[in-house]
């Protein structure tokens, strides 16, 4: 039964013959933004830059942590370029925030999971919801709830 039920939240997404993949610590490139953001009047602030730097690294680790638990579904790998491409900006990557857009997207997917089981389900308003947002699953969650 609960196969049944996953499969209607998965029957539109589409496959992917590899595993999840997330790029290296390194293409990161943390001490960019580090630096930019912690450089005032042209001086460098080592702490706050420490500081930055090893939150990047823990964010990476995070992000990790979720994809491995997730690196089964056939929507991870989509979920995860969505939400690098989201968190780049001038050559430098947030990890910190790639972590939470995945942590968001994994809490939206398995809220749509929970409703799936309900005998109220609206399938049809699901599939409008994805069609509009597809693997955005919080998105697809506040659309699916609000209209619910």
């Amino acid at each position: 039964m609960r196969k049944k039920l996953i499969c209607i939240l998965l029957g539109s997404l589409p496959l992917f013959a590899s595993a999840a993949t997330f790029p290296s610590m390194e293409s990161g490139k943390y001490h960019i933004g580090c630096e930019a953001e912690w450089t005032k009047k042209g001086v460098l602030d080592q702490d706050m830059f420490n500081y930055c730097m090893d939150n990047k690294k823990e964010g990476y680790a995070e992000a990790l942590r979720i994809i491995k638990k997730f690196q089964n579904q056939p929507w991870i790998q989509e979920v995860i370029d969505y939400a690098v491409k989201s968190w780049v900006k001038k050559g430098s990557r947030d990890d910190q925030m790639v972590a939470y857009s995945l942590q968001q997207e994994i809490d939206g997917f398995e809220e749509l999971v929970l409703a799936s089981k309900k005998p109220n389900f609206n399938k049809n308003l699901y599939n409008a919801c994805y069609s509009q947002w597809g693997v955005q699953f919080s998105m697809v969650w506040y659309c699916y709830d609000k209209d619910q």
